[in-house]
């Protein structure tokens, strides 16, 4: 019997009981001792909100997780997942980012045993090369050089070397190579002869690289960051010289700057200004350098962008070989 002191406290309880009844009811759960035979018991439970669906929170019901808005959900997420594909490709178009990016991995293989060898050579030296050199290691593509390179032997020819820091890289990690470097500034060629002995198959000698006439004794030919310094009516002139002092079989290796996108361009165009002067530079895209170089009778190998959409210098290789004699 329920007294009317009793009568709140058993009316809050019959609410509460009837309250757990309900939520397990809608979860799908049978109060204890009771069968429900009618047919609605036997329907999926409902489908759950989008918040519940993202979570995926941990449920039993057989079908939930093959259920039809899930499916819609991921058709939902891999079409905004394409349309946000063709955005970032069509302002890598419009920016005038390069397709791949593959010389760029590349170069993150740096091998840094090398660069370290290759700067410590310039002990001694004056405190604003080595900052130059500590740049250039950073700044130029030296690992996909080092690719090219590696498979190379015997004799090399490089123009317009400056303080030889590619140079001494390459020979690092190429024990089977000699370098011979090409340039006209003469303080850059003291700088090397007084660091020689920590090098010793690097030379440089002062030579004018546009009055180029060497006899056709080297294996290969490397012209790293000239052609740009250069006037254009002096470009196939260069050309032709190349051709000239290599071997049958010799490989003439191009590392240039491409001219666009402009931004990367004018970025260039800076850079020079302060390290070389205000001389206005030319710069070439890697097809019509491989134009360039197949005139006299090279054969273009390769010809491929290597910088990264987000670094500022727009680096490119072209490999040329020399056909063998006949």
């Amino acid at each position: 019997m329920i007294t009317d002191e009793l009568a709140p406290h058993h009316r809050l309880g019959t609410d509460r009981v009837r309250r757990l009844i309900g939520t397990s009811e809608e979860r799908g759960l049978e109060r204890p001792g009771h069968q429900d035979r009618s047919e609605e018991s036997e329907q999926p439970p409902p489908e759950p909100p989008l918040a519940r669906t993202i979570r995926l929170p941990v449920r039993h019901e057989a079908g939930y997780y093959d259920a039809p808005h899930l499916t819609e959900l991921t058709r939902a997420a891999t079409r905004r997942n394409a349309a946000l594909e063709r955005s970032l490709e069509r302002w890598t178009r419009r920016l005038g980012f390069p397709p791949s990016c593959e010389g760029f991995d590349r170069r993150m293989t740096l091998n840094v045993g090398a660069a370290w060898r290759a700067y410590a050579s310039y002990h001694g030296a004056p405190i604003a090369s080595r900052a130059f050199v500590a740049a250039r290691i950073v700044v130029a593509p030296l690992a996909v050089l080092d690719e090219e390179v590696r498979p190379l032997r015997g004799h090399m020819l490089s123009l317009g070397c400056g303080v030889a820091i590619v140079e001494r890289y390459l020979a690092e990690t190429n024990p089977r190579l000699e370098i011979e470097g090409l340039d006209i500034d003469p303080r850059k060629v003291d700088l090397i002869r007084t660091t020689a002995s920590r090098s010793p198959r690097v030379r440089l000698r002062l030579a004018d690289v546009e009055q180029l006439d060497e006899p056709p004794v080297y294996d290969a030919v490397l012209v790293c960051d000239l052609l740009h310094h250069l006037p254009a009516e002096e470009h196939r002139r260069l050309a032709a010289a190349v051709e000239r002092c290599l071997r049958p079989g010799g490989v003439c290796l191009v590392k240039d700057l491409d001219r666009l996108p402009r931004w990367k361009y004018w970025w260039n165009r800076f850079h020079d200004w302060i390290v070389a002067g205000p001389e206005p530079i030319t710069c070439r895209s890697p097809e019509e350098t491989a134009r360039l170089f197949a005139e006299p009778g090279l054969d273009p190998e390769r010809v491929e962008r290597t910088d990264h959409p987000l670094t500022p210098y727009a680096h490119y290789v072209v490999r040329l070989r020399k056909p063998p004699a006949a």
